[in-house]
């Protein structure tokens, strides 16, 4: 990720979940969406979305809850059924009831598909889990600095620029990069160049506005076609301080930027997820560009852009 030169990116989903323990958050909440799914019901189809959203973003994991009679204590929008799928988790790691449903859906086999793709995410507690785990290498969350992934109003996102910076601020960050859509994904509001260029003079307008020792960072999240080639024009991309592109990227020896991909300012928790992840897949600390000070990380896109 840089100016013209794109480095790797691990996001919210990229490496295994390994490490020691079991997610029972992740694997209860998984169970609830598979019922989710399955359900001809519409409300019941909301209600185990409702407890499946519940779990994977609970703090703790969900054994805390188990109270000495053994039942489960009380979470909002987790009802009778959902309680007992989470019980059986805790007892035996699955539930046969709802294995016992999926097994007679016509949608049995779209549940299997689901369950691959959803294979390696984690939970919130999973993710709190990690982050404190000290037999654990790779970056610490407090050595965190700035998400270099943000998308805003100007795109798809539902959060100014004016948010952004006001979030950054508030968690603490040295930077933010906005890195809202390209042109080539059209579904995504993807920017034309003349509204870049807009959007460029709109930074360039607030930044007097911004507090010392925080820096609104120009980007674009651009698309590689299927030549390996950016749907940016390479002069186009001299006007921007961060470039994001995709390439999977540990054996290749990239950088890697940790980012939330947030749309809103209630998902700038994700960068933490993907801290979590690259802890589990062994990513070396000084390879995350989003730990280095500003000065350094600026100094270096400027040597990319060179």
């Amino acid at each position: 990720m840089s100016r013209g030169r794109p480095v790797g990116r691990d996001a919210k989903r990229r490496e295994g979940a390994g490490g020691a323990g079991a997610d029972s958050n992740m694997a209860a909440a998984g169970l609830l969406s598979d019922l989710a799914f399955i359900q001809d019901s519409k409300q019941r189809q909301f209600g185990y979305k409702q407890a499946a959203r519940a779990i994977r973003w609970l703090d703790e994991p969900v054994e805390a809850l188990k109270l000495p009679d053994g039942s489960l204590r009380r979470v909002p929008r987790i009802g009778p059924a959902s309680t007992r799928v989470i019980l059986a988790v805790l007892a035996t790691g699955s539930s046969p009831t709802v294995e016992a449903a999926v097994a007679l859906s016509p949608r049995a086999g779209d549940v299997v598909r689901r369950r691959q793709w959803r294979a390696h995410f984690l939970s919130r507690a999973r993710v709190r889990t990690v982050l404190a785990d000290p037999a654990l290498g790779g970056p610490q969350w407090l050595d965190y600095r700035g998400d270099l992934q943000m998308h805003s109003t100007w795109s798809d996102g539902s959060q100014s620029l004016e948010d952004i910076v006001g979030t950054g601020l508030a968690r603490g960050y040295a930077f933010a990069a906005v890195t809202d859509h390209s042109g080539g994904l059209p579904i995504a509001n993807g920017l034309s160049p003349e509204r870049f260029a807009r959007q460029i003079a709109a930074i360039d307008a607030l930044r007097p506005q911004v507090p010392a020792g925080f820096r609104l960072l120009k980007g674009v999240e651009a698309n590689i076609d299927a030549d390996g080639q950016l749907d940016v024009e390479p002069d186009a991309l001299l006007q921007f301080d961060v470039v994001l592109a995709a390439p999977q990227a540990v054996a290749a020896g990239c950088l890697f930027a940790l980012d939330s991909d947030a749309h809103g300012v209630h998902e700038w928790s994700y960068a933490e997820t993907a801290v979590a992840h690259a802890r589990l897949a062994g990513v070396p600390s000084d390879r995350v560009i989003n730990c280095w000070p500003l000065q350094r990380l600026l100094e270096w896109l400027s040597a990319r852009a060179a």
